[in-house]
């Protein structure tokens, strides 16, 4: 669990970064918004899988990332989720 956190630290802080992809401190940081496919700007929660995906939790929808495309999970396309 304690990998977890800095983690979401990291993504959130990706999330949040201003300016589109940019190169700070040796790292490539990429800024993810509504424009790119998420249901809303703010994560409430993020996982990796081991399959490789990104997965972030919003009020608005869960989000399957690749790498390259975003797939929104929400109680319209996803009868199994009473709410997004």
């Amino acid at each position: 669990m304690s990998g977890v956190l800095p983690a979401l630290g990291v993504v959130l802080g990706l999330v949040g970064a201003a300016g589109g992809a940019t190169l700070k401190e040796g790292f490539v940081v990429s800024k993810w918004e509504t424009e790119d496919g998420l249901p809303e700007n703010s994560a409430t929660s993020i996982a990796w899988t081991p399959d490789g995906f990104m997965w972030i939790g919003t009020f608005n929808g869960l989000v399957r990332f690749d790498g390259l495309e975003m797939e929104v999970f929400d109680s319209r396309n996803t009868p199994g989720l009473h709410s997004s």
